[in-house]
């Protein structure tokens, strides 16, 4: 590649005495920057669960949690499903599935006697069926420890308030959740 001016590209552009002259060197350098940038930006951000902690698949829990109790013979019943496996200790959850009856909250929260205790992040999901969402959370997971997946109904801000946003019960009553665990992996990968 020579170093040619650019200028004689861009006729109409008038000298200004304070601009040095481009060379087509230093134009390619900046374009394979540019390109070299985006390729790295696709290869980091655009598939998030490659980055995230994948559970132990022997340790998945899939648990379908509210059924509705009228059924009609025409449709079938709204079903919440959370399925977070095994987690590795770290500041994001990887829930696998998640099937929305409706519009909520999924929120992660520690476990505190068998019960949600403090919650530690929280993502909203308008109704459907998701793969592979990730979590971000406030506060690490730490290694052997109990935490829980529960989702929680939208007072309509869409902005999380555990005061106002309270836990979702199915038709008997029970709170939509699932527990899961964490433990750190170890160096062979098992």
């Amino acid at each position: 590649m020579s170093d040619t001016p650019i200028q004689q590209y861009l006729p109409n552009i008038p000298d200004h005495p304070e601009l040095k002259p481009v060379s087509r060197r230093h134009f390619s350098y900046l374009i394979t920057g540019v390109v070299a940038g985006l390729v790295l930006g696709y290869l980091l951000f655009d598939n998030q669960t490659v980055l995230a902690p994948i559970g132990n698949p022997k340790t998945r829990t899939e648990k379908p949690l509210a059924v509705a109790s009228n059924q009609s013979k025409k449709t079938e019943p709204a079903i919440t499903q959370i399925v977070a496996g095994t987690q590795i200790p770290g500041d994001v959850i990887l829930v696998e599935k998640i099937v929305m009856e409706k519009a909520g909250w999924v929120a992660v929260a520690d476990d505190q006697n068998g019960v949600p205790g403090r919650i530690l992040g929280a993502n909203y999901l308008p109704a459907g069926t998701y793969q592979n969402q990730i979590i971000s959370l406030l506060r690490g997971l730490a290694d052997e420890g109990s935490y829980f997946v529960v989702i929680h109904e939208d007072d309509g801000d869409k902005s999380f308030d555990y005061k106002t946003d309270l836990p979702r019960k199915n038709t008997g009553g029970q709170v939509e959740m699932v527990n899961f665990k964490v433990v750190a992996e170890s160096p062979r990968g098992d």
